[in-house]
């Protein structure tokens, strides 16, 4: 370690002071290391720039905040920091944590999301062919209703977030290779939503498709957002009303 860093509050010189234990959550349990502790005397604030290289600074490692966050995704908060957590890495944390957490990570992926990332690989896809011999990509557009309640466990009003997904439906084959979803969602408008799903849709070669299966439910707007998400990036796009609606 060098005897000085530039301060990431101030930008003056912070000092090497000493190595500074930390103990950190890992899948494996609980684990702790040493790493370099540097004071800035001009703002008096303290560093570990290692703790940041290594995706510490929440005193979990990256691979058990994402089971973490999963947990938290798929479960209520109480039920799985209890049982699912538990039982799959042995971990065993509040509720609160997990909850604190998952949230956490809810919130970087949606940043991320919205400065334009996409997630999974570049790779362009296969397209299947339909009965008459055409590649078939396939997008769908909806809002879900989720329930809410207020911060004392009263009734509170449900919000509508967003799903849309690009896909492949290969029904001639069971090989993953040959199927696939990406999915965007989030409590975001139809613009935003349409702008993900089209940075998806770049991601995995849906110009390559000789045609488009659109699914949608109907409801307002969905349509015009699809037609926009996609211009200019599709051969031909057809609209299915989903036999259910």
């Amino acid at each position: 370690q060098g005897t000085h860093i530039a301060c990431p509050e101030c930008g003056a010189d912070a000092r090497f002071v000493s190595y500074r234990p930390c103990q950190v959550t890992t899948l494996m349990g609980d684990a702790l290391y040493e790493r370099a502790y540097y004071h800035c005397s001009h703002c008096q604030h303290g560093h570990c720039p290692t703790d940041a290289e290594f995706g510490l600074e929440d005193k979990y490692t990256p691979g058990a905040e994402e089971v973490i966050s999963l947990v938290g995704a798929t479960a209520a908060f109480d039920e799985g920091s209890h049982v699912d957590l538990a039982r799959l890495t042995g971990l065993t944390l509040s509720a609160s944590s997990v909850q604190r957490i998952t949230e956490s990570v809810g919130a970087e992926v949606a940043q991320r999301r919205a400065e334009g990332e996409t997630f999974g690989s570049d790779e362009p896809w296969t397209w299947p062919p339909d009965a008459n011999g055409k590649t078939t990509a396939s997008v769908g557009l909806d809002a879900i209703s989720v329930r809410q309640q207020g911060p004392h466990a009263e009734p509170a009003e449900g919000r509508m977030p967003l799903v849309a997904l690009v896909f492949r439906d290969n029904a001639q084959t069971t090989k993953p290779a040959h199927r696939g979803a990406r999915y965007v969602c989030g409590l975001v408008d139809l613009d935003a939503i349409g702008q993900q799903l089209r940075r998806e849709c770049l991601a995995v070669g849906i110009d390559r498709a000789d045609q488009v299966i659109a699914l949608t439910d109907g409801g307002a707007g969905l349509e015009e957002c699809l037609t926009t998400a996609l211009a200019g990036i599709v051969k031909h796009l057809i609209f299915i009303l989903v036999f259910w609606h």
